[in-house]
């Protein structure tokens, strides 16, 4: 038997930690596709890069929610939501709905990011 040769290319790895890019307000509350006053989270007021990692792997898990209102994903219908990904952000799914009679003039969570990578 003849010894074979097999060539291998080793690509590096970023094995960094996500980075949040853009973390802006929203300037006005709107009437939302559901009827609730509020704000879609879009990528110019909020979004998150990892080199190495897919934007649905970027994930956000909300650890103090906001006082007034509450996060919903309009793909999941009406619930509150404690976790999303920065796709569902580009996608323009994610959104602050302001509470029921709440009339607060601001309002603030807090969140951390991780990647699955």
């Amino acid at each position: 038997r003849k010894p074979q040769t097999m060539h291998i290319t080793i690509v590096s790895v970023d094995n960094g930690v996500p980075q949040i890019v853009v973390n802006k307000g929203a300037p006005t509350l709107r009437i939302l596709s559901t009827g609730h006053l509020g704000f879609t989270i879009t990528s110019k007021a909020l979004r998150s890069e990892d080199r190495d990692s897919s934007q649905v792997s970027l994930t956000f898990k909300v650890t103090v929610g906001p006082e007034h209102g509450y996060l919903i994903n309009l793909g999941k219908g009406n619930d509150s939501i404690t976790t999303f990904s920065q796709a569902d952000i580009d996608d323009m799914k994610i959104c602050y709905v302001l509470t029921e009679g709440d009339n607060a003039t601001s309002d603030i969570f807090y969140f951390s990011i991780e990647d699955k990578g």
